[in-house]
Order: structure tokens, then C-alpha cells, then sequence
């Protein structure tokens, strides 16, 4: 009897240990069950977020600034083309989560939530250019002027021309560029930066923006991400304010630069 002992020992542990075994691994499918339960909502309601650009831009800027947010806070966003005022209306009321360029005004911080923070500074907005070869002179302020601007340019507003001028719009810079070049208008009036940065790749070098002739407003209002304050995206703001930080410190003079230079090539 003393000789079964042992064995008796055996079978008991190895029994004991099946059973432990089998314990553990049906509390682990139990857990996995209860977590996949608890998950599989949030992973089946979860919705890519939407935000927008007019719809003439939207191969533009802003769209490269939502996908460079994208990237950076690891979300994925539609983009629909939606016309300014509606996008306005759109994400007050919870069907967009984000927008970006928005100025802030009191009644806007009213109705959605402005990420700090912004993520450009207060810069200039445009300037008046002439062709300094050209013969014919804004001194004569007799003879009516031939400007071109594009027709999405508001900047005529922040002139006070000493003359009296007729407005041509044409599409693109590299129009109103080569209008110039060829003295088919006297001058044209566009953002100072983008400009820059088109006739250095133009390699144009008699075009410049006049000394004499400058806009009122100089300066513009910064520019900042803006979210739903019903959106998801609530729970991100730390992020959102990281990446509008670093775009201000220089990734948004980055990617404007690169943007504008391929852009100004590209047309």
C-alpha cells in the first residue's frame, strides 16, 4: 500500500495541474470575452472626423494644414467642400469637428473652441506690385489704372489708390505675374509671401512690391484650429495644442514654403 502512495501523489498533481490549467485558461477567455465586449462599440461607432475647405480650395493650404494634423495626431478626417459661412454653421452645431484658419472673434468663441495656441502670428497680408521697367509711372495719377487680382483677392479693400482704376480678375499668381511681366495691367495685388516666394521661382526679378503704395491693415489676425464643442476631439486638445504650437514655431512657415513653391511650378 505504501508502494501506491507515490503514484497515488502523481496522478493527484498532474489532475490538480489539468485543472489549474484548464481554470486559467477559461478565465483568460473570459477576460478577452469581457474586453472585447466593452471595445467592439467604440470600434464599430467609431467615425472618421470631418472638417472642410471651400470648394475652390480644395486642392489648397488648408487642406495640407488638416493633413498634416491628421498625421501628427494620428486621426483620420474627411475633408468636404463646404463654402465659409456654412462651415461656420456646420461646426457650431456639432457636424464638423475641426476647422483651421479661423480668425477669433467673441461671438465665434461663443459657439466653438479655439485651440491655443495660434498657429500663425499677426502677419503682413499682401502688397501692391509694379514692373520697374515698365515706362508708364503710377505718378500719373490722371490716367486710369489696369490692376489685376485674383478672384478670391479681398485686398483692394486695404488700399487707398491715389488714382482711379479698373479691376481684371484672372485665377492664379502666375497669371497676374506674367500680365505684368508683359505691362498688360500696371499692377497687381496678392499676398506678399506667396508672391515671394513665386518670383524667386520664377527667377523674376523686376517685379516688386512699391515702396509708396501699402495696405492700411498690414497686418493680419493670427490664424487658429478651431473644434466642435461636440466632438470627439475634446478629449485631444493637449494634442491639438502641441501641434499648433510647433506650427507656429516654424513647421507652418515650412510647409507654406513648400506648399507655395511646388504650387508656383505646378501652375
Amino acid at each position: 500500500m505504501l508502494n501506491m502512495f507515490p503514484k497515488y501523489c502523481e496522478m493527484f498533481l498532474k489532475h490538480t495541474l489539468i485543472n489549474v490549467i484548464k481554470l486559467n485558461l477559461n478565465s483568460l477567455w473570459f477576460v478577452l470575452n469581457i474586453s472585447l465586449f466593452l471595445l467592439l462599440p467604440n470600434i464599430i461607432d467609431a467615425k472618421p472626423l470631418k472638417s472642410a475647405v471651400s470648394a475652390e480650395n480644395i486642392s489648397g493650404f488648408h487642406v495640407k494644414i488638416i493633413n498634416h494634423i491628421s498625421t501628427e495626431a494620428g486621426l483620420e478626417i474627411n475633408i468636404l467642400k463646404v463654402p465659409l459661412a456654412r462651415r461656420i454653421q456646420m461646426i457650431s452645431s456639432g457636424q464638423l469637428d475641426l476647422l483651421v484658419g479661423l480668425r477669433k472673434t467673441p461671438q465665434r468663441e461663443n459657439h466653438f473652441i479655439f485651440i491655443e495656441p495660434s498657429y500663425t502670428v499677426g502677419e503682413s497680408v499682401s502688397a501692391f506690385y509694379i514692373n520697374s521697367t515698365l515706362v508708364n509711372s503710377l505718378d500719373d495719377t490722371k490716367t486710369k489704372k489696369l490692376i489685376a487680382v485674383t478672384n478670391k483677392a479681398s485686398y483692394i479693400k486695404d488700399y487707398n489708390l491715389p488714382f482711379d482704376f479698373e479691376l481684371i480678375e484672372v485665377p492664379t499668381l502666375k497669371q497676374l505675374i506674367l500680365m505684368l511681366k508683359k505691362g498688360r495691367v500696371d499692377a497687381f495685388i496678392y499676398g506678399h509671401k506667396k508672391t515671394k516666394i513665386a518670383l524667386k521661382a520664377f527667377n523674376i526679378s523686376n517685379i516688386k512690391a512699391s515702396k509708396r503704395i501699402k495696405p492700411q491693415n498690414s497686418k493680419k489676425a493670427p490664424s487658429y484650429i478651431v473644434i466642435s464643442k461636440s466632438s470627439t476631439l475634446i478629449d485631444d486638445i493637449d494634442k491639438l495644442s502641441r501641434i499648433s504650437k510647433k506650427l507656429r514655431q516654424g513647421k507652418y512657415r515650412e510647409l507654406h514654403d513648400q506648399y507655395y513653391q511646388n504650387n508656383s511650378k505646378a501652375n
